[in-house]
């Protein structure tokens, strides 16, 4: 796709600001609420692959390659979550970035 025709096709910067002005209200907490329950259980998805490396004392078959880009698209989240000011993605990525981090340091401990 030539470069002038990309953004032609994009809406103009006044209609992203004018859409970022007029979100939805968070209905009393609600949308909040859903955001650190779906931010809880992503996270703690990764508590059983922690519990069972830490036991078995085993990380062979994890991938180095997506411990490192899941830790850096975590990191991106976080910026992103801080520039917005939404809590719900700075603490999930913020504790699943510990929780990989720790995965991390027992694949290297464990080589």
């Amino acid at each position: 796709m030539p470069q002038a025709a990309l953004y032609s096709s994009l809406p103009p910067l006044d209609t992203l600001r004018a859409w970022r002005q007029h979100r939805p209200m968070d209905n009393g907490g609600f949308t909040t609420a859903l955001g650190l329950v779906a931010g809880t259980l992503t996270t703690l998805s990764f508590l059983p692959q922690l519990v069972k490396a830490w036991k078995s004392r085993s990380t062979h078959d994890i991938s180095s390659g997506m411990l490192a880009l899941f830790s850096a698209g975590l990191v991106l989240w976080i910026v992103y979550g801080v520039i917005v000011a939404d809590l719900p993605v700075i603490a999930a990525n913020a504790v699943t970035l510990v929780f990989v981090g720790l995965i991390t340091a027992l694949k290297l401990r464990y080589r």
